[in-house]
């Protein structure tokens, strides 16, 4: 029974991974507004949920795109957040 199959292989993927890197999106702002949201929003989220059940769970990294400073000018220095903290507080 396949389902079986990809069900052991899918709990063992999530027993053995320790780190997540997340780096899709599209960067491409003449972009159709469904292709983006699908791309950087929905598909960011499905990653998250996958990270969410890898039970050895060390590091979950998420390159975002552009935009990332808010409105800030000039040089921002890349000082470590903690989860949920933003720039602008």
């Amino acid at each position: 029974m396949k389902i079986g199959r990809d069900l052991t292989i899918l709990e063992e993927i999530w027993r053995d991974v320790d780190i997540v890197v997340n780096i899709a999106a599209t960067t491409n702002f003449d972009e159709r507004y469904d292709i983006s949201l699908a791309l950087n929003i929905f598909e960011a989220e499905h990653v998250y949920n996958f990270a969410l059940k890898c039970s050895n769970m060390k590091l979950f990294l998420h390159v975002s795109t552009a935009y990332v400073c808010g409105e800030k000018s000039g040089l921002i220095m890349e000082d470590p957040y903690k989860m949920w903290e933003t720039l602008n507080g």
